[in-house]
């Protein structure tokens, strides 16, 4: 879950962020019950100095809901069927349980959310290859490992080997003369999220456009990784939610976003609808 920055400490975070890119790194607990997440942020985020009291009563009779179902990009994988369902299901609880109505959020200006976000994200990376092993990899020859790596005799995995391999590509690195303009665009975000927003309202939205995929096929939809970074650059918190399987049996979920310092409603939304829908589920094999 992407958290308010600040509220929990990066310090430990392997591999440790350059100073740089702190503001857009916030690292969050996974638990398998909703419940856990209050527990675990209240004593992760004990030392920060942010007022947030987790464990909130909150009268969801008083609840704003928003949803966006989806974010439109030829480069972001459409929303498929279940996750549409999974994210209407979710709604629909919330407005025929509690008498609310829910408006739905469009924002056509997230069309360039993911080259934003990549460009944001490398731009402030002084040295790829160092951010990536913890200043380790001073040594390491990628183009030889890469050639290694397809005979089996790596020492290390595909995903550090392409991503090294990778930020030595011109195509793949950020066009910095284009960061004030992302820079102004998140500016943008910020301010159209604020404006409906609030201590009492919440967003619900895909986490990802597709239900859990298959080992090593997330590497075709980094793009559609954007659903949940743009939330990053932003600090505003999110908490993803599981809802159950889709028709072949796969986890899916959406996410709850908040504004920010509000980490306490997204989740007392998320212990909401895993009463609703029963959380975690273990997978049928």
């Amino acid at each position: 879950m992407p958290l308010v920055l600040g509220l929990v400490s990066n310090l430990g975070t392997h591999p440790t962020p350059e100073s740089t890119l702190i503001p857009y790194i916030s690292t969050g607990p996974m638990c398998r019950y909703a419940e856990d997440l209050i527990i675990s942020m209240r004593v992760l985020s004990s030392q920060s100095g942010v007022p947030v009291n987790f464990g909130q009563k909150v009268d969801f009779k008083k609840l704003k809901i928003y949803y966006m179902k989806e974010i439109r990009s030829p480069m972001i994988a459409p929303v498929n069927s279940d996750i549409a369902l999974a994210l209407k299901s979710a709604v629909s609880y919330f407005t025929k349980n509690y008498n609310l109505e829910a408006e739905e959020v469009k924002m056509d200006s997230l069309y360039d959310a993911n080259r934003a976000v990549m460009n944001l994200i490398c731009s402030r990376m002084k040295d790829f290859k160092a951010t990536l092993t913890a200043g380790k990899g001073k040594f390491i020859n990628e183009k030889l490992e890469m050639v290694k790596f397809l005979f089996g005799k790596s020492t290390l995995s595909k995903g550090p080997l392409v991503a090294l391999n990778g930020s030595k590509i011109k195509l793949f690195l950020p066009d910095r003369s284009r960061t004030p303009y992302y820079e102004k665009l998140v500016k943008s975000w910020a301010d159209e999220f604020d404006s409906f927003l609030d201590e009492n309202s919440i967003l619900l939205m895909p986490t990802l456009p597709i239900s859990a995929p298959y080992h090593d096929e997330m590497a075709l939809f980094v793009p559609s990784t954007c659903y949940t970074s743009i939330f990053n650059v932003l600090g505003f918190p999110s908490t993803q939610c599981p809802l159950g399987f889709n028709s072949n049996g796969m986890p899916h979920g959406i996410q709850i976003v908040g504004c920010k310092n509000n980490d306490a409603l997204t989740i007392a939304c998320a212990v909401e609808l895993e009463k609703a829908f029963g959380g975690w589920k273990e997978p049928g094999i």
